[in-house]
This record gives C-alpha cells, structure tokens and sequence, in this order.
C-alpha cells in the first residue's frame, strides 16, 4: 500500500461527487436530452433526494477508505488503542475488520468521529483533525438531510421549502 492509494481514493470520491453535481444541474435546468418532457418539481425532487442519498454513500465509502489506507501508513496508535502486540501484521482487510466490526463505521456524527480517529491515526496522517466545525456543519446539515429523506419524516418540511434552502446554512 502506497500513498497513491490515498490520491486514488481522493480522485474518485471527487469525481463521484462532481458527476452527482452535473446530473444534478442537468436535472434542474430540464437539460437531459432523454427527457422529452419537463419534469415538475415532484420528480425533480425525487432525483434529487437520490442523488443526495448517493453522495452520502460516496463519503462513508471514502472515509472508510481513507481510515483504512492512513492506518496502514503508520498503525502503531492503531495497535496501542486497540490493545494488539506490537509485532502484529496489519493488512488492508484486517485493518478494516478491526475499526468497522463494532461502533466505529458511523461518520454521520463528524465531531464524534474525529474523536475517535485521533486514538487510531497517527498525527502525522490524521487529515481528519483539520476539518474545521463549519465544515463540521455542512457535514451535519447533509447527514440531517439524508437521515430525513432515508425516514421521510412528515414533521420535517426542509424539502418543501427547497427554493429557500442554501447548503451554507447549515
């Protein structure tokens, strides 16, 4: 494992990102060429909460990566905190069967995690410690979001009121 596995990680996770972003944009402003028809605002809003969905999915996959990846660059807190010998052999798939077997895989809480990726990543490596909390609050706010739209609660009306939302005010 190199630190090109790290680039590789970020490089997709940003292009899955923009892709989301463009057929976003191409959904709002009726530019898909298969469309023949306009959409309204329900079926808009469908795609969108899809597409919400799947960035979700696209982070949590790419900071289980990115832990995954940053452990194995330097896994000596890694084994202090979860109590292994020394000489033990750490490998991707042992690494990830370690921190993700129990309370560890949820990133939604942003702030909790950094926490407890500070016990496992060694300074040096720990990226997550320069997220600052307004990009702390954005996380949150997409997490608030994708927890509705994954419970779909009546009592949350964020998705009527989508013309008046803007993503910085989380």
């Amino acid at each position: 494992m190199t630190k090109h596995s790290i680039y590789k990680n970020h490089m997709q996770f940003e292009e899955n990102i923009e892709k989301l972003i463009k057929y976003g944009l191409e959904i709002i402003n009726d530019d898909l060429s298969p469309m023949k028809d306009k959409k309204g605002k329900p079926e808009k809003l469908m795609l969108l909460e899809g597409l919400l969905l799947r960035s979700c999915a696209y982070w949590e996959s790419f900071v289980e990566k990115e832990v995954i990846y940053l452990i194995n660059l330097d896994s000596s807190k890694f084994k202090n905190a979860m109590r292994l010998p020394e000489n033990t052999k750490l490998n991707l798939r042992l690494i990830k069967a370690l921190i993700f077997s129990g309370t560890y895989r949820d990133f939604s809480n942003i702030e909790r995690s950094k926490g407890n990726l500070n016990r496992f990543l060694a300074e040096k490596y720990n990226a997550f410690k320069d997220i600052d909390s307004t990009k702390a609050k954005k996380i949150a706010f997409v997490y608030k979001l994708r927890n509705y739209l994954s419970h779909y609660s009546e009592s949350f009306e964020i998705l009527q009121n989508i013309d008046n939302l803007s993503p910085y005010q989380a």
